[in-house]
């Protein structure tokens, strides 16, 4: 299953101008250089559309809002004076993995922090470049996908980055225990690589509740929307 999709990620920093900018990212990011709009990866040719934002004082907020941040980390993203949004094709495993390399050579260019803005989840900028090392499809998991709820729904937000449906559920369970399992059912869908079938079931573990599949369009979001999964959504149904 694949299609191509558009990621949106903000790195915000303390560059003073686009001036500034370029000559911190030909010197620092490992390999990058910023040409006009593009980041571009001097070794592989790999080519980023990149949107320069000016000091935005609600920023702060959002990133609050959006992750796990000390008072500290918030008043240096507050501190900021412009935002690189970079936007890159993705939809599998290795785009997005280039991507991650392209937004921590920012990162270490002087960006102060990470937002997706295609699934709305934010990470430190030391978190970001830990689970970027790695390249364990677990941590590209916890880096771009969130869970939310909506009453007694829970459900998934920013699979779409790597190129599969999100989960949904509706369920009397606590939000932690919802949580785990839709964390576990989206990890093995990642991990295991099977493609599934309407009707397929799945459990988390031999004597743990069946849940059947039944797949369906996103209609949490409307098309135009970041957040929007065009690979749809696995609804758990317990059997």
């Amino acid at each position: 299953m694949h299609s191509v999709i558009e990621t949106i990620v903000g790195v915000p920093g303390r560059w003073k101008n686009k001036s500034e900018i370029v000559t911190a990212v030909a010197s620092k990011s490992d390999g990058y250089i910023l040409a006009g709009e593009h980041l571009i990866n001097s070794k592989t040719k790999d080519t980023y559309t990149v949107e320069i934002y000016e000091r935005d004082e609600n920023l702060s907020q959002s990133f609050m809002h959006a992750g796990n941040f000390t008072d500290e980390q918030l008043k240096e993203i507050d501190d900021h004076n412009l935002t690189i949004y970079l936007i890159g094709e993705s939809g599998d495993l290795r785009s997005l993995t280039n991507i991650n390399y392209a937004v921590s050579g920012l990162l270490k260019a002087g960006g102060l922090a990470v937002k997706i803005e295609s699934s709305g989840v934010a990470h430190t900028s030391e978190r970001w470049l830990e689970f970027t090392k790695s390249e364990d499809i677990v941590e590209i998991f916890h880096g771009y996908v969130t869970l939310l709820a909506d009453d007694h729904t829970y459900y998934s937000c920013g699979m779409h980055n790597l190129g599969y449906p999100d989960a949904i559920i509706t369920t009397d369970m606590s939000a932690e225990d919802a949580g785990y399992l839709l964390t576990t059912f989206l990890i093995y869908l990642l991990t295991e690589n099977n493609i599934l079938q309407q009707g397929d079931t799945f459990q988390l573990s031999p004597s743990s509740s069946v849940y059947s599949l039944k797949h369906e369009e996103c209609g949490m979001y409307s098309q135009d929307d970041l957040f929007y999964n065009p690979f749809g959504y696995w609804r758990l149904n317990l059997t």
